[in-house]
């Protein structure tokens, strides 16, 4: 997994032209294609300053599919958000000397936020489905990381390490939602 991060880590490093711009599959009306949600992204919008020294590059999208729609927030910050199979998916990459991504979604089922396990599972469906949605980019994100997470005796809490060095995950419940956030982070 952590190989496959690296790719995309890269290939959001292509260099300092000009911000990239809105994208999203709007009809010629501007208007949004029919059952297509218009809710606002469940992340802050809060640009950074340039930063020259920052290795993270300018964010391009990553996803493809039913309602997709790319926002651009900074200079290394971007929402995007998909459905895939009826599930809304919403993607942040963000970064200056790590790179990360955070992924929210929906679970299939019910959401027991006090079943660790049943939570790390639920991470590991959407990481799934954002594999799905991203073809252009080859995330390739293997989950067998976090599905043995979730079968360990207990359950790590909720930040753990993915091998040596600064490489991290978080999965948590959102508060006062039925969503679930799973936050990778890795340096660059």
């Amino acid at each position: 997994m952590r190989a496959s991060l690296w790719i995309v880590a890269l290939a959001a490093c292509h260099g300092r032209a000009a911000a990239p711009a809105v994208v999203d599959n709007r009809g010629p009306t501007g208007s949004l294609a029919p059952g297509c949600p218009d809710a606002a992204p469940p992340f802050a919008a809060e640009p950074a300053p340039h930063d020259p020294a920052c290795l993270h590059g300018l964010p391009a999208p990553w996803l493809s599919g039913e309602c997709h729609r790319f926002l651009p927030i900074d200079d290394t910050t971007a929402f995007e958000r998909v459905v895939v199979d009826d599930r809304v998916l919403w993607l942040r990459q963000f970064g200056c000397v790590h790179a990360t991504f955070e992924v929210v979604g929906t679970p299939r089922g019910p959401l027991d936020r006090g079943d660790r396990a049943a939570l790390l599972r639920a991470g590991a469906d959407l990481l799934d489905e954002l594999d799905r949605a991203a073809p252009e980019v080859d995330l390739a994100v293997d989950v067998g990381w976090l599905r043995e997470a979730a079968a360990a005796t207990p359950p790590p809490d909720h930040s753990f390490p993915l091998g040596p060095g600064d490489q991290f995950a978080t999965v948590s419940a959102v508060d006062g939602a039925d969503t679930i956030s799973v936050l990778i982070d890795f340096p660059m």
